[in-house]
C-alpha cells in the first residue's frame, strides 16, 4: 500500500470506530477509545480475508 493509502484507511477506521462509540452505550460506559475499536473492527475484517484466501 501507498502512504496516502494507509492514512487513508486509518482516518476510515477510527471515523467508523467513533461513530460506533458515539452508537454504543457499553463501549461509552468502559470508556472503550474509538481508535481500539477501530482496529478491532479492521483486525477482525483482516482475519476474516485472510481465511477466506482473499488476501
Amino acid at each position: 500500500m501507498d502512504l496516502f493509502q494507509t492514512v487513508a484507511v486509518g482516518a476510515l477506521v477510527l471515523i467508523l470506530g467513533t461513530y460506533l462509540v458515539k452508537r454504543s452505550a457499553a463501549l461509552r460506559r468502559y470508556c472503550i477509545p474509538a481508535a481500539v475499536v477501530g482496529g478491532l473492527l479492521f483486525s477482525f475484517c483482516t482475519l476474516l480475508l485472510h481465511s477466506a484466501d482473499v488476501l
